[in-house]
């Protein structure tokens, strides 16, 4: 027996297995996108002097 399923009874998972992506991950995505400018004025009394929120956001997309 393994040391992981000594300690929960269960047997050990495989790290190589891909997380199942969530169907609302999209939706949380556009939000994030639409409100980020919202956000960073939330969060920073000053955000329109520290950052430039005129020019465009390009956000990274990470295909999984």
């Amino acid at each position: 027996m393994r040391a992981a399923e000594k300690r929960t009874n269960r047997p050990a998972q495989k790290k190589d297995k891909k997380p199942i992506q969530k169907k609302n991950d999209i939706f949380f995505k556009s939000a994030f996108e639409d409100y980020f400018c919202d956000m960073l004025r939330f969060l920073y009394k000053d955000a329109d002097q520290i950052f430039d929120l005129e020019k465009p956001i390009s956000f990274m997309i990470k295909n999984c």
